[in-house]
């Protein structure tokens, strides 16, 4: 698996059930796959979790379009940015 992982100190959490885990995992999901045509889906709720929020106003946001958007160029070919909008929608 991919992603974010963490060691969990609390003894309540550490004594959950397989499924209670799945459950507290699934709730901070952002990344659902992909579709039957291949396609990354993410799944964004309005407002976003405040973890979500403020790891996008904290880090995400000044990295964003201070390096990333001009380093890369994704928005100047379709090529690169028909997948990265067909994943936000």
């Amino acid at each position: 698996r991919r992603g974010v992982h963490c060691w969990v100190s609390d003894e309540r959490a550490r004594k959950l059930s397989d499924e209670a885990r799945s459950a507290v995992a699934e709730y901070f999901a952002v990344y659902k796959g992909t579709d039957a045509s291949g396609a990354k889906r993410l799944s964004l709720t309005t407002p976003l979790h405040p973890s979500l929020k403020r790891a996008y106003n904290d880090v995400l946001k000044k990295y964003w379009t201070e390096v990333y958007l001009p380093a890369q160029k994704i928005f100047e070919h379709e090529d690169k940015y028909t997948p990265i909008l067909d994943s936000i929608q």
